[in-house]
């Protein structure tokens, strides 16, 4: 029995964005990543914006989940940063492609930062070198265009986190996460004392 070829096509394919790691108390840091991020933007292409209230273990959970790319911006405030470190260290772990967006000529990253950015690509804050290093380093940039009605903004947070109900004496419930539906079990003990 032969195997039936599937062809994938764009709207098939896993939806990717581009994540920032920069640190957001740095005025410098985030007047560069917000004129890259409008780059990316005007030119329909995904990135991530966390949804609000959302805590930080969650925000680089989904944040780096799908990720065609973590664009970095070092700096000593990230270096210094908790959240960086973790964020990163996640983005290593999991194998997301990194790129060094390099704004600070004389800065050198040192300690984690450092060990994390030694074997990245850098870049300027050019868009089309940007552009140009996504492409060697085979980011698919086809993963990141918005779907026709798609917006670049925070996805919604689903209207229930648990769903359920009791029918003839069953109890039945779901919970959603990460945009997906999952059962959820009870074991119900009755105490007759």
């Amino acid at each position: 029995m032969g195997k039936i070829q599937e062809i994938v096509t764009a709207s098939q394919q896993e939806k990717k964005h581009i994540y920032f790691a920069y640190a957001e108390k740095d005025e410098s840091d985030v007047k560069v990543v917000e004129t890259l991020k409008n780059h990316f933007i005007q030119r329909r292409l995904r990135v991530y914006h966390p949804r609000e209230n959302e805590d930080i273990n969650t925000e680089i959970a989904n944040g780096i989940k799908n990720a065609a790319v973590v664009l970095v911006v070092p700096s000593r405030s990230l270096q210094m940063s908790k959240t960086g470190s973790k964020l990163l260290n996640y983005a290593d772990q999991t194998k997301t492609p990194i790129l060094n967006i390099k704004i600070y000529e004389n800065f050198q990253p040192r300690d984690w930062l450092g060990a994390i950015l030694a074997p990245t690509r850098s870049a300027s804050t050019d868009f089309n070198e940007v552009m140009k290093s996504l492409m060697s380093m085979e980011i698919q940039t086809n993963n990141l265009v918005l779907e026709r009605d798609e917006k670049n903004e925070p996805q919604p947070i689903e209207k229930h986190l648990f769903h359920g109900g009791t029918k003839s004496g069953n109890v039945i419930a779901t919970y959603h996460q990460f945009g997906e539906e999952f059962p959820m079990e009870f074991e119900v003990f009755y105490n007759l004392n």
